[in-house]
């Protein structure tokens, strides 16, 4: 049964902002993005019942959680969501088993519907349930916090900024397990980002949020297509994020071949195996854009695809590629006029093998 969060939030500070907002959030992985001060944390602190707005109502399902009329409020540890700041808060007293069971022991003998058991199996955290938090990793940190609030069971997942301390190539089993999350246990989740490389590797759909209003609800592949929707300056240094699997050993020349949605590529890596799946990044401007495709480079990977958008800024212009999967390029103003781009029109992307970067 889908699970949807109906929402209308009318909040002001003192220092004059408002966050003024409403819609509804059901099944998936919905991303907020913003840039900071925009209202993002506000927003998931209200859903949580850290905050009240001043007017409103927030629902999940038919049970209300906040409304100013009647006035309702239910206490946090009865709206059964689970929340992961960008501080984690777990408890620096308790090893990371006493964290993950903490919330779960409270739990009424019925509510108990996902075991801490099967979580740590789930999320591969056996062999650090007697560390202490101190001698953790960001991203075994990250696994902990998202294994603690899998165990109350929650209905709702509330993630804010969840990849912020975590370094990139940790990042991929990250971006994975929340995927899993979803696929799993059916627990419907709000990932806040300020990264947009984040935001479509994880998200179906995407709230973007400015000045405390929504500007915009879309399908994640729609961004792609419509990159002007959001500020240049976060799409400057986007990076393509997919979902791999190895599929040949390492070669003579120290080359693993990998596919990508049906699409083979090359990569210089050594520590990976064949069958292996794994999370990768290609930056946008690794991507080197042509119109013929040359055998005379060095380059190994040149895929043929068709350009499905162009949108020029002030300082450069992004090229989405379709070639079994969307990829941007980022290129500058004079390259793209240089080369005469044009929508539906065949090009070839040149990635070198180092330019794929394994994350996970």
């Amino acid at each position: 049964m889908s699970i949807k969060i109906d929402f209308k939030i009318y909040k002001k500070y003192d220092s004059g902002f408002i966050l003024d907002i409403n819609g509804i959030i059901d099944d998936g992985i919905t991303a907020v993005f913003g840039p900071s001060a925009s209202g993002k944390t506000t927003f998931l602190n209200c859903i949580a019942g850290f905050l009240n707005p001043d007017q409103g109502e927030i629902k999940i399902g038919d049970q209300i959680l906040y409304s100013d009329d009647p006035k309702v409020s239910l206490p946090i540890h009865k709206r059964k969501i689970g929340y992961v700041s960008q501080e984690l808060t777990l408890f620096p007293h308790m090893n990371v088993r006493d964290n993950i069971y903490f919330g779960y022991n409270l739990l009424p003998g019925h509510e108990r519907k996902i075991s801490p058991e099967y979580v740590i199996n789930f999320l591969d955290i056996k062999n650090l349930l007697n560390k202490n938090l101190s001698s953790l990793s960001g991203g075994e940190k990250q696994k902990v916090a998202l294994a603690r609030v899998l165990s109350i069971s929650p209905v709702f997942l509330l993630l804010d900024e969840a990849l912020v301390s975590i370094d990139k190539k940790a990042s991929g089993k990250i971006i994975e397990n929340l995927k899993r999350i979803w696929s799993e246990f059916k627990i419907p989740i709000i990932y806040v980002s300020h990264s947009i490389s984040e935001v479509l590797a994880i998200a179906n759909r995407v709230l973007i949020l400015e000045k405390g209003e929504f500007q915009n609800f879309v399908d994640a592949n729609e961004l792609l297509l419509g990159t002007d929707m959001i500020s240049s300056e976060y799409w400057f240094g986007f990076e393509n994020i997919k979902r791999a699997e190895v599929v040949s050993k390492i070669d003579s020349n120290k080359i693993i071949k990998i596919k990508i949605e049906g699409v083979v590529f090359k990569i210089s890596e050594e520590e990976i195996f064949l069958n292996e799946q794994i999370n990768v990044s290609i930056s946008s401007n690794e991507i080197i854009l042509s119109k013929i495709k040359t055998f005379d480079t060095s380059v190994q990977n040149i895929i043929q695809g068709k350009i499905i958008s162009i949108k020029e800024f002030q300082n450069f212009a992004l090229v989405c590629v379709e070639a079994g999967g969307r990829y941007l390029s980022r290129i500058s103003l004079a390259s793209a006029r240089k080369l005469d781009l044009k929508v539906g029109g065949e090009i070839f992307m040149m990635i070198k093998s180092n330019s794929i970067k394994i994350l996970s």
